[in-house]
């Protein structure tokens, strides 16, 4: 009886170690996948935090340069935010009674973002604004 040398796998073989592979890989690359989708959340949304506050520097700016700015909106197309700016007096109590204290705002979040808006509050102390409303 002649026996022949067996050199290699089988063809069952080869399937048993791809799906082994397979099995094993899919919950990886899934969880993968999960964790940069997450990734990609957290940057996009901490690039509309840091335009929010580019805004508000720039308000301050053209406020500095003897432009009133009371409100404005502003549209970015990358990432796809709206901002919306307003400065106010302080109207509660006990800040109230600071004159020269300013409230201002900037909200900021994707088109139709009803619920997912953020915003973003700085106070204000602008003695030379108070002084100048008075003359």
């Amino acid at each position: 009886m002649i026996m022949l040398k067996h050199n290699g796998f089988s063809l069952i073989e080869c399937m048993v170690a791809l799906l082994i592979i397979g099995l094993v890989l899919t919950p990886a690359l899934i969880l993968l996948s999960n964790i940069q989708g997450q990734i990609n959340k957290v940057s996009l949304e901490f690039h509309r935090l840091i335009a929010a506050k580019n805004m508000l520097v720039n308000m301050h700016e053209l406020q500095r340069g003897g432009m009133e700015v009371m409100e404005k909106v502003h549209i970015q197309e990358l990432p796809s935010t709206v901002f919306k700016y307003q400065m106010k007096k302080v109207d509660k109590m006990p800040l109230k009674e600071l004159p020269d204290l300013y409230f201002e705002e900037v909200s900021y979040g994707p088109p139709g973002a009803g619920d997912h808006e953020h915003t973003l509050v700085t106070f204000q102390f602008n003695p030379i604004r108070t002084n100048e409303s008075k003359k």
